[in-house]
């Protein structure tokens, strides 16, 4: 056979295959991880699902559980559940961990949905993966490793003793849209009744006022504050925020505000350390529009109850950037 002038990389490369495949057929191992053969119980499945995936969806901030159950094909010890890395911060399971599993034996488990109200409004799809910490004692345990959890299927790694149960997450969020500013406004609503108003605001702004359900009673607290203004000589934001907000330039120099780009390609100003005394009442981000005709001003509301929700100041700010990397404004 002719294999020309590539032929001692071609000859390495079957080589390499047919070595492959004949360890495989012996049982051995490659880097430390046993090599699958289909005669071996120990790479068939040895739970089963109940239903087999899980498609649900929360609102940021929010929580929504669904129950599943698991069923033991046979005896097992040390079992535990790991969620896979792209539901990480979103999704959570209970129990974890089993010491033992008898054949035949189901137990349930709680699938929580539970996304922080800073999760943009997606769809993630995940897995829950099975472990048996003990499958193959004389081989390093697999969460020893770097890149265990991002190895879902169960012929791969002795250690996954089940296909995994699929999930699918999505989080939402409340939208709002006014035809008079032509203003697109999406927020985490925690899973609250909510509501926006449209107010004039000084020097001919306009403010969204969003409020939601008070926590002790049926009212509504202001959560935070979206203030536009016409930006009428298409000033950057450094300008602007020269002109309107920090006209002897200390609030940038004194480390108030530092300037950051949003995953949407805005630039914004947002506060990061202490306000001097003698400056007036500011915003916690300042931005302009992709289409340079709007300044964008955000900032909690003062009698806002998102410290009832489990937020720090810092959560709050991170939430705020993410309605501003979602706003869309003329």
């Amino acid at each position: 056979m002719f294999w020309g002038h590539n032929s001692g990389r071609k000859r390495a490369w079957v080589i390499g295959v047919v070595c492959f495949v004949l360890l495989g057929a012996a049982g051995l191992s490659v880097a430390g991880i046993p090599l699958r053969t289909d005669d071996d119980d120990r790479w068939k499945p040895q739970i089963s699902w109940n239903p087999k995936s899980v498609v649900q969806s929360a609102s940021a901030g929010s929580s929504t559980n669904v129950t599943v159950s698991l069923t033991a094909l046979h005896d097992l010890k040390n079992v535990c559940l790991r969620v896979s890395r792209k539901l990480d911060g979103m999704v959570q399971v209970n129990p974890t961990n089993f010491p033992s599993l008898t054949k035949g034996q189901t137990v349930q488990i709680a699938v929580n949905l539970d996304p922080l109200p800073t999760f943009p409004p997606s769809t993630v799809d995940g897995l829950i993966l099975v472990r048996a910490r003990d499958a193959l004692e004389d081989h390093e345990p697999l969460w020893q490793r770097e890149d265990w959890r991002d190895c879902p299927f169960y012929g791969d790694y002795v250690d996954n003793i089940s296909p995994p149960l699929q999930v699918r997450a999505t989080v939402t969020w409340a939208a709002f849209s006014d035809t008079n500013t032509g203003v697109q406004l999406s927020y985490p609503d925690f899973g609250l009744a909510s509501k926006v108003d449209v107010i004039p605001a000084s020097a001919g702004g306009t403010r969204l006022e969003v409020s939601f359900r008070a926590a002790s009673s049926s009212n509504f607290a202001s959560g935070f504050d979206v203030i536009l203004f016409q930006n009428t000589n298409h000033l950057s934001l450094s300008d602007w925020f020269h002109q309107n907000v920090d006209p002897d330039g200390s609030l940038i120099s004194g480390g108030a505000f530092t300037e950051t780009t949003l995953s949407s390609g805005l630039d914004a100003l947002v506060v990061s350390g202490p306000v001097p005394e003698d400056v007036g009442p500011v915003m916690a981000i300042y931005s302009i529009s992709a289409s340079g005709s709007t300044a964008i001003c955000m900032t909690p509301s003062q009698d806002n109850q998102f410290d009832l929700y489990g937020l720090s100041p810092e959560q709050v700010n991170q939430m705020l950037r993410e309605v501003l990397t979602n706003l869309k404004v003329p």
